[in-house]
């Protein structure tokens, strides 16, 4: 349902950017955490799709991507269990650090320590990434 509500907004938006407010940052970091925690087999890709989006818009100047964004969508990878997570959790790290953007958050590296760990031996690597988190 809140995905329905951020295409509804973003929708209206469009159509008349004058009346209807665009959906802001918060709005997409609270689908995006109901993507991250809905155990759906589909999460990690709508989350992907939807940090995507911010992508697009931080272009426009609308509702970029923050910290919170990554974390969720990072999240999302990790509990989907997929084949594809690690590398894509990977992925989201980078640029989480090389947006600027990254700051300790403890649930993220830990969640994100003990996936990688149990998907990839190289610990130094792994060690690497989570001091630039």
């Amino acid at each position: 349902a809140a995905s329905e509500v951020l295409v509804h907004v973003s929708d209206r938006h469009r159509v008349d950017p004058q009346i209807a407010a665009a959906a802001d940052t918060s709005m997409y970091n609270a689908v995006l955490g109901a993507w991250a925690f809905s155990g759906e087999g589909v999460a990690p890709q709508r989350a992907q799709s939807l940090l995507n989006q911010m992508k697009v818009n931080a272009e426009r100047e609308e509702s970029p991507p923050d910290r919170v964004s990554y974390k969720y969508g990072i999240l999302a990878w990790v509990r989907s269990g997929r084949q594809t997570a690690a590398d894509n959790a990977r992925k989201l790290c980078e640029e989480l650090v090389e947006s600027g953007l990254a700051s300790p958050d403890e649930e993220l590296i830990t969640k994100l320590s003990k996936f990688l760990a149990r998907d990839d031996p190289d610990f130094e690597e792994i060690e690497a990434l989570i001091k630039k988190l």
